[in-house]
């Protein structure tokens, strides 16, 4: 995408006809690459909207601007993250909920594998991420219109409906939803090995569908981030329900008989431990049970089903 508008720039800059234009700039101070969208392409004698330093902003590192200007941040994930979750619908909501949901991420090749060395010396990591499976992320992220302001982003409403609070609504900010005003996500996530050669790190109670892109990872720091005074809302607190605290929790999982042992089969005959992240059948029907002890069902799905019956 941003090559693609690099290239637009340049053609913008040839002809009087665009509508747009995008000029690239590189801020010599913060080192980052920033994009303008200025919706006076067209008359540009007397134009010095183009220089940041005409903007009604004072700061000079915001570039957002009132007569047209709006700044983009093109980022490069460093990593594909591999799980078991191949969709949405049954992939945790939060991270540790399912202890063993594993996942294993994998650098680019532009990431050298010696970024991770250190990382092995830390119980648990920070990952930061995309949403890139939310159903409307086209929409919730442009287009950009003429005079570079966004444009038709309906989806993104002030508040969302919480699961946890049976489809009240509470401020999208104040929630974990994954439909924000930028899809970003972050899992706190206990690391279980590094490999320097491969540039490979697996980690266990993720929550990220596979094939997430992973923009960064940051170790965690218990010395400043561990607050033991730390609250939260009852709604979101382990002990805010009976029995067990967790409004989602399902009262048990039980299998037909003989399906416990279809599992282990399928698991031995699609690789075993050699393709997968768990050392055994019997270790990955426990993460299957897991999986299945948290209602997946979204509030509508719950809402419907209760009218049918």
């Amino acid at each position: 995408l941003f090559r693609s508008l690099l290239r637009f720039s340049r053609k913008a800059k040839s002809t009087t006809q665009s509508s747009v234009y995008l000029q690239h700039r590189l801020n010599p101070n913060a080192e980052v690459s920033w994009l303008y969208f200025d919706s006076k392409a067209n008359d540009t004698s007397n134009d010095t909207s183009r220089d940041p330093s005409t903007s009604t902003t004072q700061d000079d590192d915001h570039l957002e601007t009132n007569d047209g200007y709006h700044e983009l941040f093109p980022l490069s994930p460093i990593g594909l993250f591999q799980s078991s979750f191949s969709c949405r619908n049954g992939t945790p909501r939060q991270p540790r909920l399912v202890p063993l949901a594993r996942g294993r991420l994998t650098l680019k090749k532009h990431v050298q594998p010696a970024s991770l060395e250190g990382l092995e010396q830390y119980s648990h990591v920070w990952i930061v991420y995309v949403f890139h499976k939310n159903t409307d992320l086209g929409q919730a992220m442009g287009p950009l219109t003429n005079n570079g302001n966004a444009g038709n982003r309906t989806t993104l409403r002030a508040k969302v409906r919480v699961p946890r609070l049976n489809g009240e609504r509470r401020g999208v900010l104040a929630t974990r939803s994954p439909h924000r005003p930028n899809p970003v996500g972050l899992s706190l996530c206990r690391i279980r090995s590094v490999d320097l050669k491969a540039g490979i790190l697996e980690v266990e109670g993720a929550d990220l569908v596979d094939g997430t892109p992973v923009l960064d990872v940051k170790p965690y720091l218990p010395f400043c981030e561990a607050f033991g005074d730390a609250t939260a809302p009852d709604w979101v607190n382990e002990t805010s329900t009976e029995p067990t605290g967790e409004p989602l929790q399902i009262a048990s999982v039980e299998f037909v008989q003989g399906a416990e042992e279809v599992i282990k089969q399928v698991w031995n005959r699609r690789g075993g431990v050699k393709k997968s992240l768990y050392e055994s059948g019997d270790e990955f029907l426990e993460f299957c049970t897991q999986a299945l002890a948290r209602d997946i069902r979204s509030f509508h799905q719950r809402k419907r089903e209760e009218i049918e019956k």
